[in-house]
């Protein structure tokens, strides 16, 4: 992956699976991360196992809500 030093990268779906690796590997690329989920709990949880590679925010949110996705965005 190319450098992401300075960007600022939203991953939907990041507190698991595809989304927690994508968000893992924009964070030893440089970036500074928000994950995003519907799950408060599994984001924390996400949140602690990522915050040693960089600077990473959960953000509770559900992507069919249309006040959640403006919120995130």
């Amino acid at each position: 992956m190319a450098t992401l030093m300075g960007k600022k990268v939203v991953v939907v779906g990041g507190s698991s699976g595809i989304g927690f690796g994508v968000a893992a590997a924009a964070l030893e690329s440089g970036a500074q991360v928000a994950i995003a989920g519907r799950s408060a709990d599994r984001l924390k949880a996400a949140e602690q196992r990522l915050a040693g590679a960089g600077r990473v925010t959960g953000i509770a949110a559900d992507m069919a809500n249309e006040a959640d996705v403006a919120r995130l965005f």
